[in-house]
């Protein structure tokens, strides 16, 4: 594993200037995700990468650098390793350390195809009646798609705790017209399977449900509206969780 040392001094006041609503300690977030597109060689080092999701600037680039030294597995097709294309999910969580010195380190890491919001109709709609009677939850929408992007089937996850018909229905109905990216290897893309966990929850109710929990046979929490890939073909060589910017 690679083990990164690297301490910024002064960035507890750059998140400030980035993000205001981080400005004081108690209103420090306890992590963040971000997400990466990812180029790779067949040997599985990293020929190219591009941010794709909002990240704090003043992470962007350490990250950035972080994410270069990574040695990855490559996609295969007949048993030859291949250029591949993938999305690269890392969380990050940040800490206090000397002073006003703040240490942010890796805590996951994930490769994978990819989900991103596709327009109006994928902005899921909180159906009336479940509001009136104070229905609320995580619905894990499961996702099959073929090496274009296209839907071959759409269900709840299995393993996901139960909730109301109408609110599951409601969270399939918008990722229908959410945009998948699949892996590529070589030049081809990759059928693969995704989680999309929406998350209901009523402004009124005194009591909020979970938004940010661990399903059954994953290895990351499920966050409200951010996919998580499984069945990838390609991922890190060894663990980088630990690994401190």
């Amino acid at each position: 594993m690679i083990m990164a040392t690297l301490r910024m001094a002064g960035l507890t006041a750059a998140l400030t200037l980035a993000a205001p609503a981080i400005a004081a300690e108690s209103e420090l977030p306890s992590g963040m995700s971000t997400k990466w597109h990812v180029s790779l060689d067949a040997a599985g080092h990293v020929m190219d990468i591009a941010a794709a999701s909002k990240i704090v600037p003043v992470l962007m680039e350490p990250l950035r650098q972080q994410i270069r030294q990574w040695q990855f597995v490559p996609g295969m097709r007949d048993g030859v390793p291949l250029a591949t294309e993938t999305t690269l999910v890392v969380d990050v969580a940040f800490a206090y350390g000397v002073g006003d010195e703040m240490q942010v380190s890796i805590v996951h890491a994930a490769t994978g195809g990819n989900a991103e919001f596709g327009g109006r109709g994928g902005v899921p709609q909180y159906p009336a009646r479940s509001l009136m009677r104070g229905e609320q939850g995580l619905a894990a929408v499961k996702v099959r798609y073929d090496g274009d992007g296209q839907i071959l089937d759409i269900g709840l996850y299995e393993g996901a705790p139960k909730i109301p018909r109408a609110l599951g229905d409601a969270a399939i109905a918008a990722v229908k017209h959410w945009r998948l990216t699949p892996e590529k290897v070589g030049d081809a893309g990759v059928p693969g399977e995704l989680i999309v966990p929406v998350c209901f929850v009523s402004n009124s109710a005194q009591h909020k449900p979970d938004c940010n929990m661990r399903l059954p046979g994953l290895d990351r929490p499920a966050q409200a509206n951010q996919a998580l890939a499984l069945n990838s073909v390609t991922g890190l060589a060894t663990s980088v969780a630990g690994e401190v910017l």
